[in-house]
Parts: structure tokens; sequence; C-alpha cells
């Protein structure tokens, strides 16, 4: 089977416009949406437990429950995206924009979902292993491996299968697929708002201010600049700044004028 890229990515695009495109869009969108504040909140409970309070308090969308039911809700949401990556692929691929295949919710979800799963552990694996090693290798096992998806949803294989089909497929076209990752991470990380810096830190006192020393009350990210302190010695020099004495000006003595006599 050849890979023809070209032609994918037209029929990738007129699905996504469609009916059944909007529609899965949406549904990516509302879980994206809610497994933001369960990641969040699970880096904070994290931090907490390690001691670290001042990144936990940067962090926005926070859940006030536990880690352990932050974890669950994370975990059941994965399982949701693995079963929408299924009906995802088994929609496109049948090109029908109109409505959803017939099957597409219910053959052989269980099977698929654990299949996508655990090949996705071992997909990432791969990836994580590979990129230890020079990186390259890393970038290698992600094209090699990219179509893992599509043959455990659409035509019900193991991973084990689907990876070895998936490599066989993209043998040869790993340059044309290196560069095509490239553009979409490019125009994707282009696109997404970046939401580290959404906060203007440079403004944002301590939270325990009314505790602290005045001095310690200046913004975390960007320290106010010092403003030079003038000190006179007993030698009578000024100094400005540490360890930089500048002499004092003496004050200038008026000549004495006498005045002419008669």
């Amino acid at each position: 089977m050849s890979l023809q890229i070209g032609p994918v990515l037209r029929s990738a695009g007129a699905q996504l416009l469609s009916r059944t495109g909007a529609i899965l869009l949406a549904a990516y969108i509302a879980l994206t949406a809610a497994l933001l504040p369960l990641s969040n909140t699970m880096l904070v409970r994290i931090y907490e437990r390690v001691g670290l309070t001042e990144p936990a308090e940067v962090i926005p969308l926070v859940l006030d429950v536990p880690l352990s039911v932050a974890v669950g809700g994370y975990l059941l949401g994965v399982l949701v995206g693995s079963y929408l990556s299924v009906v995802a692929v088994r929609t496109f691929v049948a090109g029908d924009g109109g409505q959803f295949p017939s099957g597409a919710f219910t053959r052989n979800v269980p099977l698929a979902i654990a299949n996508v799963v655990v090949g996705g552990l071992v997909y990432g694996l791969a990836v994580a292993v590979g990129s230890l090693l020079l990186v390259v290798p890393g970038l290698l096992a992600y094209i090699a491996f990219l179509f893992m998806l599509p043959y455990v949803a659409v035509e019900d294989r193991n991973f084990v299968d689907a990876l070895r089909s998936s490599y066989r497929l993209s043998k040869g076209n790993w340059l044309m697929l290196g560069v095509l990752l490239l553009v979409v991470v490019g125009v994707s990380g282009g696109l997404a708002p970046s939401a580290g810096w959404s906060r203007d830190c440079s403004c944002r006192p301590h939270s325990d201010s009314s505790r602290s020393p005045p001095s310690s009350r200046r913004p975390r990210c960007f320290p106010l600049p010092l403003s030079p302190r003038r000190s006179t010695s007993s030698a009578g020099r000024a100094t400005t700044g540490p360890g930089r004495p500048r002499l004092a000006r003496r004050p200038r003595r008026q000549p004495n004028r006498r005045s002419a006599g008669p």
C-alpha cells in the first residue's frame, strides 16, 4: 500500500469542515476544556506535597479536590479521548461527512480502546527512548508508528500488528512526513495561546505581604531597581552606592572685600 499524502490532506480538510467533523471537533474542545483543570490540579497538589508553594500559586484553573480525585478524573478523560479518536478515525475513513457510519460508536469498542491505550503507551515509550538517543531516533519512531490508530480503529487489529503495519506504510516517506510534521507543529505553536504569559508576573506581589518586611514586597519576576543610597562618612566624603566613594563638594569661600578708605 502506497502513501498518498496530498489526497489524504485534502480529504481530511473536507471531512473537518463537514457536519460530523464539526461535531467531533466540538467534542474534542469540550474534552480539552475538562482535562485542563484536572491536569493543573494534579500539578498543584504534587507541588504542595513536595513543599513548592510559590509555583502552585501562579497556576490557573485549579479545582478544590484532592489528588486522587483529579487523577481519577484525568484517567477517565483519557479513556473518553481514546473513544473519540476511534470514532473520528472510523468516520473520516468512511468519507461520508453528512452522517456517522454504521458501527462507528459500537463496533468492537472495548477491544479497540484497550489496543489504543496500550499501543499508545508503547508508542510513547519508543519515542521517549529514541529521543534519549540523540533525538533523531525518537523522531523516526514518531513518524514510523504514526498510523497505528487507523489500523486499530478501522481494521480492528491489535496494537502489535498495527505498529508493524504503520512502519511498513511510512517506510520510504519519512522525510516528507517529517517536513509535514514540522509544519503542523509550527502552525499549531504559533496559533495556540500560551497560558504561561497570560499573567503579568511583574506586578504580582507576594501573597504573604502582610507578614513580610517592606523590603520583600517587590514583584517576583522583575525586581524594582534599587535607588542609590547616599551617606556621609566621618571623613567628610559622601558615598553613592556600594563601594563607590565620591568626594563631597566643599563650599566656596567668599573673598573678603575690603572697603576702600576715604
